[in-house]
């Protein structure tokens, strides 16, 4: 494994564990909001807006992992179509544009986010920041994320990262090494 793979490799490990354990509160707030309002007929009032704040940022950090593995949303009959050659440089095209994305989302994503620092959630009271933070860091992620998968495709390297070439394989790759 090169140090191209390594360091995918350990960025989604890292991406993957905050991801487990917002996912588990997720679980743990709902059950307990639940069981506060049907069971002991009082519900909590903060459990809602918890949930769906913890949703988002499972669903925006969770598409970094996504696009590592190429698995973001595209056409792939147009693109399938294509000689090999052509699908390299309209992946590495697409990506450029991704790219750009990304750096429009975490500037004005991180402006929202600092702008919000003096609101408030209504039930939680946590500064909205909190909450907005998640635009500009899973921008930041995804970049990386993409930027790493473009490097592994030029230099020929595979790990788990999806190849037009070989869709079938990648996918058994991934599943191998899960």
């Amino acid at each position: 494994m090169s140090r191209l793979s390594k360091t995918a490799a350990v960025l989604e490990r890292l991406t993957m564990v905050p991801l487990l354990i917002a996912g588990a509160a997720m679980v743990a707030i709902v059950v307990a909001g639940t069981f506060w309002r049907y069971v002991l007929a009082d519900p909590l009032l903060w459990t809602e807006e918890a949930a769906r704040y913890l949703m988002i940022w499972i669903a925006l950090i969770g598409a970094s992992v996504c696009i590592r593995h190429g698995e973001h949303v595209r056409v792939e009959m147009l693109v399938r179509l294509l000689p090999r050659a052509l699908r390299k440089a309209v992946d590495v095209v697409v990506a450029a544009l991704i790219l750009v994305f990304l750096g429009v989302l975490v500037w004005i994503g991180g402006g929202m986010a600092l702008e919000a620092t003096r609101q408030t959630s209504p039930a939680l009271g946590i500064p909205m920041a909190v909450p907005l933070a998640v635009i500009p860091l899973s921008g930041v992620l995804m970049g990386l994320h993409l930027i790493l998968r473009v490097a592994m495709l030029a230099t020929g390297e595979r790990a788990g990262v999806f190849d037009w070439a070989e869709p079938d394989q990648d996918h058994a790759d991934w599943e191998a090494g899960r």
